[in-house]
């Protein structure tokens, strides 16, 4: 080696080369590593998205299902109160009728006897 000194040179610079080309390849198989399970972690998660998305439809279409099942409700609640209402207000003339009734009855049966 002593006689041929780009010899000793060249073989500094190709182990140097290989050194880096093996560092290189380590990296290049960590990063493909790395891609590979971020790519399996993002397609998890779009999975996730898209079931969670799916959800979102059927809980939005159940709410406006309920929505509309809680104004009929309130529909039936009302006309019912009315009805109520009307028949009470019947039931208090009834009863007035009925005391106006039973009182010339009384006065009748007075005058009578």
């Amino acid at each position: 080696m002593k006689d041929y000194p780009i010899i000793g040179i060249l073989s500094g610079i190709i182990a140097v080369l290989i050194i880096v080309v093996v560092s290189l390849a380590v990296q290049v198989n960590n990063t493909s590593k790395l891609y590979s399970q971020m790519s399996k972690i993002k397609l998890n998660f779009e999975e996730q998205v898209k079931k969670l998305t799916d959800q979102v439809a059927v809980l939005e279409t159940s709410n406006t299902d309920l929505r509309t099942k809680l104004e009929s409700e309130r529909n039936t609640l009302q006309t019912k109160t009315e009805t109520i209402n009307a028949l009470n207000q019947e039931i208090e003339k009834l009863t007035k009728l009925k005391e106006t009734l039973e009182d010339n009855l009384k006065d009748a049966l007075i005058r009578k006897n």
